[in-house]
């Protein structure tokens, strides 16, 4: 995803257009990619809720 594409998909989350399998798909690639440390602390408790749901996965840095 570039950036015009994350900001874009940021918008779209914002404004309620993404549907569940977008807004997991976006966060784990935020989570992935560790944009979502740069990211307003809703966007981090965002990832926290679907950590905890099973829904996305925290990298493990043992074996990246």
């Amino acid at each position: 995803m570039d950036k015009i594409g994350i900001a874009g998909q940021l918008i779209a989350y914002e404004n309620g257009e993404l549907k569940e399998g977008e807004i997991i798909a976006l966060f784990q690639f935020l989570l992935d990619s560790g944009t979502i440390y740069h990211l307003q602390g809703s966007y981090q408790r965002m990832a926290n809720h679907l950590i905890s749901e099973g829904l996305i996965e925290k990298l493990d840095p043992k074996t990246v």
